[in-house]
This record gives C-alpha cells, structure tokens and sequence, in this order.
C-alpha cells in the first residue's frame, strides 16, 4: 500500500498531471432491467486526475438509473412515491488517440448503489451484487471544455468535462 501511495505521489508531481470536473447529464439504456423504471436523467458529478499522458483516473457520484419507490403518507393518503437514488464510481480511463480538438480512448471500473430496489407497487427487487462494473469507449469531443460521450455494455452517456 505505502509502494502504491509514493508511486502515486511521484506522478502526481510530474508535469502530465491535471485536475478536470466531470458532470453527468442524460444516458440511453438499451436494456430493461428487471422491471424496474429506468430514469434517462443522471445528474452528477466527479474529479477527474491525469497521471500520465494517457491514463486518468476518476470518482464521483451521479443519480441512480434505476428509480425505488418508497411509501409515504400525507394527511389521510398514503401511496408510493419515487425516490432519488445516488451512486459512486471509481474508474480509469486509458487515452489511445487524440488531437487538439478530440479524444478517443477506453474506460473501465465500477459503480455502487445497484443492490436493491423497490418498484411502484412495492415489489422489493434485488440484484446480485451492489456493484455494476463499467468498461468501454469513450470519445471526448473539444478542448478544455468538452463534451464527454461513454458506452459501457448496455448504456450510453453525455456529460461535460472541464479540464484546468
């Protein structure tokens, strides 16, 4: 761990690494889930830390695609309203070719907060593992401002990036 840690501080002093913030936007599931109602609207946010000259690595936390319900009262009517779900990810990206005004590469690692739903009828859905893991291409289209475009096996995404 300590050999990791002093590798990591050793890079970070060379003159590659930057800092960026990501924000999520919207995704495109290709895929339905288990009857669960899938929201195409994941706001979020990460940091993003370069490295090296094509390896970056990033975290950060968006809303859950995966909508839950929960069971709410008010007054004298009680019924099963949506509720927000978040999740966190950790992964790298790995830079195969890029130019002033694009950048093209793979991605891979892993998302939280997938263990468990409840759908609007208060059906309780689980899956297998909390953890989905996320691996494709993506393509960055600008400079230090970009619009950031991901496929990890059955969605796509859009987000913003800012790179300082």
């Amino acid at each position: 761990m300590k050999k990791g840690l002093f590798v990591l501080l050793f890079v970070s002093q060379s003159a590659v690494a930057n800092w960026g913030i990501e924000i999520h936007l919207y995704t495109q599931h290709f895929v339905d889930m288990e009857k669960v109602d899938l929201n195409e609207k994941n706001y979020g946010g990460g940091i993003r830390y370069q490295f090296s000259d094509n390896w970056a690595v990033l975290g950060g936390v968006y809303q859950n695609s995966v909508s839950s319900y929960e069971f709410k009262c008010n007054a004298s009517v009680c019924s099963w309203e949506q509720a927000s779900q978040s999740s966190r990810y950790l992964s790298f990206e790995r830079s195969i070719t890029e130019s002033n005004w694009y950048e093209f590469g793979i991605g891979f690692g892993v998302a939280d907060g997938y263990d468990e739903f409840i759908n609007e009828n208060g059906v309780r859905l689980t899956k297998d593992s909390d953890y989905q893991p996320m691996a494709g291409p993506y393509l960055n289209i600008g400079n230090d401002i970009s619009v950031k475009i991901r496929y990890m096996f059955s969605v796509a995404s859009l987000g913003m990036q800012y790179v300082f």
